[in-house]
């Protein structure tokens, strides 16, 4: 898990920029109790960054931890791959069907 200023750095981008693309949908952005905020670092890797607004868009919903519950568990119709895997493996076009009808 990254921090904010961590990830924007990743990126290089400023932690407004971070914000901004979790509240859009585009990052997975987790706060904690304290508003203390943690990015999942795989999310970074192109594949995953390419396609989680249209996963944000499918799921109606740009929550972090929606986004997350979504990405991490294991899905039978993905043959037991999680939709991160799944991604990551070159199968967006499913993971997005999923969404959609999640």
């Amino acid at each position: 898990m990254l921090s904010i200023k961590q990830a924007a750095d990743l990126i290089g981008a400023d932690v407004k920029t971070i914000e901004s693309r979790a509240a859009g949908g585009q990052l997975i952005l987790l706060m904690n109790d304290r508003r203390q905020g943690r990015l999942p670092v795989w999310q970074f890797d192109q594949s995953l960054l390419a396609v989680l607004p249209s996963i944000a868009k499918a799921l109606q919903s740009a929550d972090g931890w929606a986004l997350l519950n979504f990405m991490e568990p294991a899905q039978e119709a993905l043959g037991g791959r999680t939709p991160r895997q799944a991604t990551e493996q070159g199968d967006a076009e499913r993971v997005l069907k999923i969404a959609g009808h999640d």
